[in-house]
């Protein structure tokens, strides 16, 4: 079972399950899952955590992956879709009964991290998170491990770390799902409006995150958590310019300082020591090539 299946990462994710036929396929969201044949899809908000129940109770899931997420706008919707549905499907999958436990990931974010006290981030690094995005992934990380404890009989879960993703598909809300927009509309001599550049981010490609995702399932120990990550510290300003460099165009850049943010993290990396040890799993793509991929699409 995916939640959350029109979502950026879920699409890449059930692409890669459909082409493995490795099990049968339910899925959750708003949107039918498009190209995934076969798949039974349930269609709705899974904000509504009563429906959530129902259909998980119904459909009784060997594995879920919930991608299920929001960074706003305002506390409440951040804390029912980052905290309240994770809390749905861990207390509904306890409750399956199921001859194994239920094999359980959630997307969690680099934003649990704040401002790391050293780099490379790792599984073992505080959760000191700077806005409410990154408090909410907290929680729910805080919440799978209670479930751990009490219920790790009945469900198996694991939270993901995932650091930045790009790639094809991009949503608009995301840093260069933007510029790649904006680059697509903007007449030479215009400019691209742009928050800041300076910081340095952890970006990886989504398809290595969705083979990250399909790894960890098949842990049989798994660890509470696993930092996903490329291992990469680039800075934004340098994979702008490699995206106005391929894209050909002729563009400036103006600060917009609604785009910047009052709890900017300078620099962030991660390591997926943890996971590769555990796997065999490595991001095989680059931050520079997913840009490519995405201006390609446009």
């Amino acid at each position: 079972m995916v939640i959350g299946a029109g979502g950026f990462l879920a699409r890449h994710l059930l692409r890669r399950l459909a082409e493995e036929g490795c099990c049968d396929l339910i899925t959750i969201g708003r949107e039918v899952a498009a190209g995934v044949d076969g798949a039974v899809h349930h269609s709705f908000d899974c904000g509504d955590l009563e429906r959530l129940k129902a259909v998980i109770s119904a459909e009784a899931p060997d594995r879920i992956v919930s991608l299920a997420g929001s960074s706003g706008p305002g506390f409440g919707e951040m804390l029912r879709y980052n905290v309240e549905v994770a809390e749905a499907v861990l207390s509904e999958a306890a409750k399956c009964r199921k001859p194994e436990p239920v094999r359980i990931v959630l997307a969690g974010s680099a934003a649990e991290f704040g401002i790391p006290s050293s780099l490379p981030v790792t599984e073992e690094a505080a959760l000191v998170p700077r806005n409410e995005y990154g408090l909410t992934k907290s929680m729910q990380t805080r919440l799978a491990g209670y479930y751990r404890r009490i219920a790790g009989d009945r469900v198996q879960v694991s939270v993901a770390q995932l650091f930045n993703l790009i790639g094809p598909g991009s949503p608009k809300r995301l840093v260069f799902g933007s510029f790649v927009d904006q680059l697509s509309r903007t007449a030479p001599g215009e400019a691209l409006r742009v928050g800041n550049l300076e910081s340095e981010r952890d970006f990886i490609h989504v398809d290595d995150v969705a083979s990250a995702l399909l790894a960890m399932l098949s842990i049989e120990q798994p660890a509470p958590a696993y930092v996903v990550a490329s291992e990469r510290a680039v800075r934004i300003r340098d994979l702008l310019d490699h995206l106005i460099r391929i894209s050909g165009r002729e563009v400036g850049i103006e600060a917009d300082p609604a785009r910047k943010s009052a709890f900017d993290v300078p620099r962030i990396y991660g390591s997926s020591a943890k996971l590769t040890r555990e796997t065999g799993w490595a991001p095989q793509r680059t931050a520079e090539e997913a840009i490519a991929e995405m201006w390609e699409m446009t």
